[in-house]
């Protein structure tokens, strides 16, 4: 029931093109997966064509790997793009990972011929708004099915399709964007996980040690834990110990980091608590921060979409699903309709099986072309805007 959820709040959830519209379906980023198996072709074709044996080798490979995502992906694309995770690292090695690829071909030709090839799917590639969006659609899903970050990196959270375990990068570019857009909740157990995740990593790490160090300081101490913090400064002064810039500046956090702490020891000294050992750092405080989630509302809003009672229904015991035939309607004769009572005082119906899967297929094929970005109101001008809190598309 949880896998079926998260792909219905999934399709709701931004993932912005160029062009202000929206991709608020899946059938939108499928262009994508097509998109990925051509590059595949081209990077393939580049690999006689560079001199450096090394250089060649890691874009072959590359080309191999982009190969091997697409048939797997294009086998069933629905499923496989109804995962956050697959949807995010797609759009990711569209916006933040391909410079990267460009870079790699290392000759100004093949650079400004991989860019010509770009060129011609531009307008139906994933954008930077569009990995953002997925990032939104991921930690909205964490909070409302609670989920653990800890779940998305291993891919647990969904029996419905597979994804790849998470890398430190992976996890950094969520931590990152979440606390550049002030969201230290999220941050924090992101980068936390960035930073479990590049201890597993080894040597091969995928994110800069010293910049995830830099933002857990800040992340860790916003949410109460100037102890973490400190671990985390410290840190970061052993992997600059001849930055002198870096050093000035950490010792100036380390010591507005103990003075936190000498407070929060008073505190602690105030209230009869014992004061934490400076050998053995306390369990990380992470309280997620935000009105409308204490309100009875939101907790019941959440907790639906979760599939859970939020409202007893006395009329329980006395539900039934019934065929009908709706006064012998001819057309109900052979296959009447399917319907199952809900809910009594109002009477609530639902009706199974209404339309055929291909019946759907069709529906949206003829659809699809002529959605546009829903608006709303301004109240100011009383013209019709976009807004970023509403995402669909009708």
């Amino acid at each position: 029931m949880k896998s079926i959820l998260v792909t219905a709040l999934l399709l709701a959830i931004t993932l912005q093109v160029c062009n202000g519209e929206i991709f608020s379906a899946l059938a939108t980023l499928k262009k994508a997966l097509y998109i990925e198996k051509n590059l595949a072709n081209h990077l393939r074709s580049y690999v006689s064509l560079i001199a450096d044996a090394d250089r060649a080798k890691k874009v072959s490979e590359l080309a191999m790997e982009y190969d091997r995502i697409a048939d797997e992906s294009l086998k069933d694309p629905e499923t496989y793009l109804a995962n956050p995770i697959n949807a995010y690292m797609l759009c990711k090695r569209f916006t933040t990972e391909l410079q990267a690829v460009q870079d790699l071909l290392g000759t100004p030709a093949l650079q400004a011929a991989f860019e010509e090839q770009l060129s011609l799917y531009k307008h139906e590639m994933p954008t930077t708004e569009d990995f953002e969006g997925v990032i939104d659609a991921i930690l909205r899903l964490q909070d409302t099915y609670e989920i653990s970050s800890g779940q998305f990196v291993d891919g647990s959270f969904s029996k419905a399709s597979n994804s790849p375990r998470m890398t430190a990068s992976d996890c950094f570019e969520i931590g990152r964007y979440a606390y550049e857009n002030g969201d230290k909740y999220h941050a924090l157990m992101w980068l936390m996980e960035s930073l479990a995740s590049l201890e597993l990593e080894g040597s091969k790490h995928s994110v800069d040690t010293i910049l995830l160090h830099d933002y857990l300081i800040y992340a860790a101490d916003d949410q109460g834990n100037p102890r973490h913090a400190l671990n985390h400064a410290k840190a970061l002064l052993q992997l600059s110990p001849t930055n002198q810039k870096t050093i000035s500046r950490i010792n100036n956090v380390i010591n507005w980091l103990n003075k936190e702490i000498l407070e929060d020891n008073e505190v602690l000294i105030s209230q009869g608590q014992p004061i934490p050992s400076q050998f053995a750092l306390p369990p990380v405080k992470n309280k997620r921060l935000m009105k409308r989630a204490t309100t009875q509302e939101f907790k019941n809003y959440e907790s639906l979409c979760r599939g859970e009672d939020v409202m007893p229904n006395p009329y329980k015991h006395t539900l039934t699903c019934y065929y009908s035939t709706v006064n012998n309607h001819p057309l109900l004769l052979l296959a009447p309709a399917k319907i199952e009572v809900l809910y009594k005082n109002p009477d609530l119906f639902l009706y199974h099986d209404v339309i055929s899967d291909a019946e759907i297929e069709i529906v949206k094929g003829l659809s699809t072309p002529l959605l546009k970005r829903a608006v709303v109101n301004d109240p100011k001008t009383g013209k019709l805007i976009t807004a970023h809190y509403r995402v669909s598309r009708r």
